[in-house]
């Protein structure tokens, strides 16, 4: 059943509406909250290895660390136990760089000791916030070298590059260029030969011990601390060495190109029939501004360096345009 709405029915409503608010502020309250952001995870370590002797790190960073105080920690068999906490060491051996503004929170090991491997954790005290990673620290890893050394001449004698493991080998170790594998043994020296080509100028050469102590996802950080690369000399070759014939108009303007794959470097010179133009810079560009009658004729490029030269000549024809031609007639 209905009320009717009435001038007496809504002034009681009104009264009823006016003492559930006196009774119950509650009731009316307009309520705010402050929310503040969430701290997590940024950067989470990762399962290392590293050689007895060597610098390693461990990674962490966190998102909005606020008043939470981060820290490292080792598992003793039983429990995690703190190395760090915030700036403050309480393990020798360890060193963490902490900068609050980023969130980064590493842990650094100078000169890493068998001692040091285990599992770690990186958290935010107080929270459940962490992370857990392995190191593992092998008493040897690779050594790299390479003969005669890292500068060569190109298709001339045999570079040979050796990869050795102290303590023997229980593994294999794999050798690689710009990343792909060219090599592999399972002995303790892997010494792989080759004539190096131009082709192999700037290539990166390094070796890999995939020891059967570890796990197979940890093979890639183990290789030779510097990697090897090759500077593989050679002589000038001129890039367009077809003879070529340019016409060009009295008056105007004409650019001489040439350039060369070398290295060291080319010096490029210009002569002209038997006159010498000089050295050009390293674009080995030759211009003229205002061609002239006494241009015309062969322009003979040579690019050389220590190990030899290379030459491209250019045929250049002065031609007169219709309005110079008639001048000439006339």
């Amino acid at each position: 059943m209905k009320m009717p709405f009435t001038e007496s029915n809504f002034s009681f409503i009104a009264c009823v509406l006016y003492w559930r608010l006196l009774s119950h502020p509650e009731v009316g309250a307009v309520t705010t909250t402050t929310s503040f952001p969430i701290a997590s995870l940024n950067i989470t370590p990762s399962d290392t290895v590293t050689v007895e002797g060597r610098d390693t790190q461990l990674n962490c960073s966190f998102h909005h660390v606020g008043s939470n105080v981060p820290a490292w920690k080792i598992y003793d068999g039983v429990r995690y136990i703190e190395v760090t906490s915030g700036a403050t060491l309480h393990r020798d051996g360890y060193n963490a760089t902490l900068d609050a503004s980023s969130g980064e929170y590493h842990l650094i090991m100078r000169n890493a000791t068998l001692a040091l491997a285990g599992n770690y954790e990186c958290s935010l005290l107080g929270s459940n916030i962490y992370h857990r990673a392995e190191l593992v620290v092998l008493e040897y890893g690779p050594v790299c070298g390479v003969s005669p050394g890292h500068t060569v001449v190109s298709n001339q004698s045999e570079s040979t590059f050796t990869c050795h493991v102290d303590g023997g080998s229980w593994g294999d170790l794999v050798w690689l260029k710009n990343g792909g594998e060219i090599s592999r043994v399972s002995t303790s020296t892997n010494e792989y030969s080759t004539i190096l080509q131009k082709t192999d100028n700037g290539a990166v050469y390094n070796c890999r011990y995939e020891s059967q102590n570890i796990s197979s996802h940890l093979w890639p950080q183990l290789t030779c601390i510097d990697d090897i690369s090759v500077d593989v000399q050679y002589k000038p070759s001129i890039k367009d060495k077809d003879k070529e014939t340019i016409n060009v108009t009295k008056g105007s303007s004409v650019s001489l190109f040439c350039s060369a794959d070398a290295n060291p470097n080319a010096k490029i010179t210009w002569k002209k029939e038997s006159n010498d133009l000089g050295a050009i810079g390293d674009n080995g560009i030759y211009i003229i501004s205002s061609v002239v009658e006494d241009d015309q004729g062969m322009y003979t490029c040579t690019a050389e360096n220590y190990l030899g030269d290379d030459q491209r000549e250019i045929n250049l024809n002065v031609i007169f345009s219709s309005k110079q031609t008639a001048n000439i007639h006339n």
